[in-house]
This record gives C-alpha cells, sequence and structure tokens, in this order.
C-alpha cells in the first residue's frame, strides 16, 4: 500500500468498513510512514475534539440569512441564471 492508497480508504479505514485484510495492509503501512501516521493520528483527534463540542444554536437573524441566501441560490440554479 502507498500513501495515495491509504488516502483514498481513510474514511473507511475511520469509521472501522474496511475488510481485515486491507486494514492490516494500512496499519503496516501507517507503522512505516511517519507522514500517513500523523494524518490518522490528526484526523482521530480531530473527531475526538469535534464530539467532545456542544451543539449550539445560531442566532435567529443569521438564521434567516442563510436560508435566503440559499432559497436565492437554488433559484438561480432553477432558472440557469448560477454561476460558480
Amino acid at each position: 500500500m502507498n500513501c495515495r492508497e491509504l488516502l483514498e480508504l481513510l474514511s473507511e479505514y475511520i469509521e472501522g468498513e474496511l475488510p481485515p485484510e486491507l486494514r492490516g495492509e494500512m496499519e503496516c503501512h501507517i507503522e512505516e510512514c511517519p507522514q500517513c501516521k500523523l494524518v490518522i493520528d490528526t484526523l482521530k483527534l480531530t473527531i475526538k475534539l469535534y464530539n467532545c463540542l456542544e451543539p449550539c444554536t445560531l442566532p435567529e437573524k443569521i438564521k434567516e440569512e442563510v436560508l435566503g441566501k440559499l432559497k436565492a441560490l437554488h433559484e438561480r440554479r432553477k432558472h440557469g441564471t448560477f454561476k460558480g
């Protein structure tokens, strides 16, 4: 396994959805590759920190602004005037 292959399978690895053979290949690569180990460790820490966050609620004004912009974007796309 190389670094590119590891990155392509990263989500499945983190979610525990890889077959045992592929998981073993990834773990061998991670042991030998400091860059990929850093990527995995950083992602795991990011997920852990994210899961520790308390949910927050947006002020009503911001909610209305965001929803208004999303509706306008949807309308532009629907009518073919979206550029982006």
